[in-house]
């Protein structure tokens, strides 16, 4: 639905972007407070006024999650770990961190950081409006809206959902208490998932009772978590390898060819014996590319019958690829970013092996045995 971040500049060397979906929550956000909030407390604004002073409402709390996040980056760096870039997105910031934290102590300390900011934020800033109420009524009502929203923020922050620092907490209590990494992933992610399912069922009962607003913004936060925390469980569970996980660690060494005339029947046949979803179209030990399950589903069935593999096949070229020693993690990345259920792994240009979406995760999980060691970047979100 959204493209790539558009990156706006930097910060003591940490590149700082904005999500596309950052101007579509800034959009509703001013919209809101325009027609909804301000009006209501000033009734002698001008629209013009309400509209203006909303905008620049909306793009201020930002910069206040822009804050939080470099709190983030800040408490990292004094624990000897990069920050290279923070991305502004709808529901708040993410700091990408180059590794994860080593102990359980770090991970609470980076954290903690961000809701405390925002604690700090937020009652400055009320302070701020209760010092100046009497002034000019623009700057006031910023000022009590973004002190409002900071402490807010600090409470949503702080609820246990991935990759909300709440969650976070959560994994390195559990981590500090069980001494166990993988462990810690286990009930940190339950409680996750069952947090998100619980704003995503009462924003369904809040819309029952009438609050429709209030109904669907929890339904959208739910979903929002729920994908997120599938996606860092995902992540947790290659940070919980001690070992460094490569596309050579996970891919399938022995894959198996069919001919560019094999009959579709015949392919099929094979993917089933085999219990595989993709087969390699080669001849005379040159690959010319590769057949799914997606291209044998999708073809009309009344041109199967004089279908071969060669017909129905995706080109090499076509085909997304890695090398031996990408990382599990940009494995995963390319999975969760786009359609592609399997990738072709070469080595100075020679396929060595195949990577499937359906048995990559097994794969993780039976490398996860180790209890502590972490080799992936970490996210913490504003």
């Amino acid at each position: 639905m959204f493209g790539r971040p558009i990156r706006i500049g930097s910060i003591a060397g940490i590149g700082i972007s904005i999500h596309q979906s950052w101007f579509l929550i800034v959009a509703i956000l001013t919209g809101l407070l325009a027609l909804s909030v301000f009006p209501g407390f000033y009734e002698t604004w001008t629209e013009w006024t309400c509209w203006i002073v909303s905008a620049a409402a909306s793009v201020l709390l930002f910069v206040t999650v822009l804050i939080h996040s470099l709190a983030h980056a800040l408490v990292a760096f004094r624990n000897g770990l990069a920050v290279p870039s923070i991305t502004l997105i709808g529901f708040g910031g993410i700091s990408h961190l180059s590794k994860p934290p080593r102990t359980a102590r770090e991970e609470f300390e980076i954290a903690a950081a961000g809701p405390g900011i925002s604690l700090l934020l937020g009652g400055l800033l009320v302070l701020g409006w209760f010092f100046s109420r009497d002034g000019n009524e623009q700057v006031t009502a910023i000022l009590a809206y973004l002190g409002i929203a900071n402490l807010l923020l600090a409470i949503f922050n702080s609820l246990p959902g991935f990759p909300l620092a709440g969650g976070r907490l959560l994994h390195s209590i559990a981590w500090k208490t069980t001494n166990s990494f993988r462990q810690a992933t286990r009930i940190a992610s339950r409680v996750a998932f069952a947090f998100s399912w619980g704003l995503i069922i009462g924003g369904g009962v809040v819309i029952f009772l009438g609050w429709l607003g209030a109904g669907i913004w929890a339904i959208l936060v739910g979903w929002f978590l729920l994908r997120s925390s599938r996606h860092e469980l995902r992540t947790l569970q290659i940070a919980g390898i001690n070992e460094v996980v490569t596309a050579q660690n996970v891919m399938e060494k022995d894959f198996i060819t069919v001919t560019p005339g094999t009959p579709l029947s015949q392919v099929v046949e094979t993917m089933t014996a085999n219990n595989t979803s993709v087969l390699v179209v080669a001849l005379d030990e040159r690959v010319l590319g590769l057949i799914t399950e997606r291209e044998v589903r999708f073809l009309p069935s009344s041109d199967r019958q004089q279908a071969s593999a060669q017909s129905v096949m995706k080109s090499r070229d076509a085909a997304t690829v890695v090398d031996l020693n990408t990382s599990a993690l940009d494995v995963l990345n390319i999975f969760e970013s786009s359609r592609v259920s399997e990738l072709v792994v070469l080595d100075e240009g020679q396929l060595v092996g195949l990577i499937e979406k359906q048995n990559f995760f097994q794969r993780i999980k039976s490398l996860g045995s180790n209890e502590n060691g972490t080799n992936s970047f970490n996210r913490f979100i504003s």
